[in-house]
């Protein structure tokens, strides 16, 4: 509807503040604020790498269908409820990153502390992703 350069502008500062978030939440070091199931399935280590022979590119990828298999067998339910409450909510949201459907889905992995820097975090770069687009435009 706004013409290809700007949605090039809206991935390329989506994809920034996405990047940004991921880096400033690491170093924040806020891991214990992850579930501890979700902690568990980190330290959990595949047989390949626990026998001291590196992992293979296939053993990798059937690691990684076995951790995705995981995680969406305990948050699926949770990704429903919010897919529901989104469909209910989705004509008053403007902003998906910040909705409840959001934060009821990430509320499985992640502790409440967490999810407040995340929102944080969240907000301050759509609010200068929306200062750039008024310069822009």
């Amino acid at each position: 509807m706004f013409g290809w350069k700007v949605a090039a502008l809206y991935m390329e500062l989506g994809l920034s503040v996405d990047i940004v978030a991921g880096l400033v939440i690491g170093k924040l070091g806020m891991e214990q604020h992850l579930e501890d199931w979700v902690r568990a399935m980190q330290n959990s280590q595949a047989p390949a790498a626990v026998e001291g022979t590196p992992m293979t590119w296939g053993e990798r990828v059937d690691a990684g269908f076995a951790h995705v298999r995981e995680v969406v067998g305990k948050v699926w339910p949770y990704i429903i409820a919010g897919i529901a409450l989104g469909a209910v909510l989705a004509f008053m949201m403007s902003v998906i990153a910040l909705s409840a459907p959001e934060m009821i889905i990430l509320r499985k992995v992640l502790k409440p502390r967490l999810i407040a820097t995340f929102a944080g975090i969240v907000a301050v770069g759509i609010l200068l992703v929306g200062y750039v687009f008024n310069v822009v435009l």
